[in-house]
């Protein structure tokens, strides 16, 4: 008789490699996103500002680019700008400070009008409705906080000007 192995007791052996590789493996992989993402979590607000920065670019670049609407189809700008935001509210709250949001109705339509455009896809981002939109509203939510930093006349300076009145001559 030939000394042939059993093929039963050669696939167990097999299959338990496997098994304890994969566990060993699984093992190591388990350990590591938890502690690479508490290590790229910034400790104060400047470093917060700074990555807010560098996503705020990278997703700027990302726009300006030649593959602009195969990165916002991938979704690559979206999660950069979700990158900056969260990182710029991550900066507030480690500087002590809330986000001063200065909300007007025409910003709010242009955000609004900037999500559906996002919603149609590539085709509103080729033709540069999204960008469009979202130029309008932060040309909108500066306005009302550079109207703010102007003074105030006072009255004073009113009482001592003459009043003027406009008045077409009539015929």
């Amino acid at each position: 008789m030939r000394n042939r192995r059993n093929p039963r007791s050669s696939l167990l052996s097999s299959t338990s490699t496997l098994a304890w590789a994969a566990l060993a493996a699984g093992a190591l992989l388990i350990g590591l996103p938890g502690r690479a993402a508490f290590a790229a979590q910034p400790a104060t607000a400047d470093e917060a500002r700074a990555m807010a920065a560098q996503c705020g670019e990278r997703a700027a670049q990302r726009r300006a680019g030649a593959a602009a609407g195969a990165a916002f189809k991938a979704g690559l700008i979206q999660r950069d700008e979700a990158c900056a935001a969260r990182y710029g509210a991550l900066a507030d709250q480690l500087a002590g400070t809330e986000a001063a949001t200065v909300a007007s109705p025409q910003a709010e339509h242009y955000r609004a009008l900037a999500a559906h455009d996002r919603f149609i896809g590539g085709a509103a981002y080729k033709a540069g409705l999204v960008q469009d939109a979202e130029a309008q509203a932060r040309r909108y939510e500066a306005a009302p906080a550079a109207a703010t930093e102007t003074p105030a006349p006072t009255a004073v300076c009113l009482a001592d000007k003459p009043i003027v009145r406009l008045e077409c001559p009539s015929s």
